[in-house]
């Protein structure tokens, strides 16, 4: 069976505030394995920069909303980590 208006991803505009010309972009995924399922936001990046992935209305340059998983090295105030985790 095909759904010819099912989508399994998306971009599209996000207005932040009651301004039009504060436009972002959201990111949308089809996070389910059922076909007639809607698709979620996965990741937005706000009219300001402001990067979020898990949320809506990421308050700092990049927020993430859940847990994370790191493979190797993580650098806090330096470009090149010398130290694996």
């Amino acid at each position: 069976m095909e759904y010819q208006d099912r989508r399994i991803a998306a971009i599209a505009a996000a207005q932040g505030t009651a301004d039009e010309d504060q436009t972002g972009l959201a990111f949308f995924t089809h996070p389910s394995g059922t076909a007639t399922a809607a698709i979620s936001e996965a990741m937005r990046i706000q009219y300001d920069g402001n990067v979020g992935i898990g949320t809506t209305s990421p308050a700092q340059l990049f927020s993430v909303s859940g847990s994370g998983y790191i493979s190797t090295a993580l650098g806090i105030g330096v470009a090149s980590p010398s130290e694996d985790l």
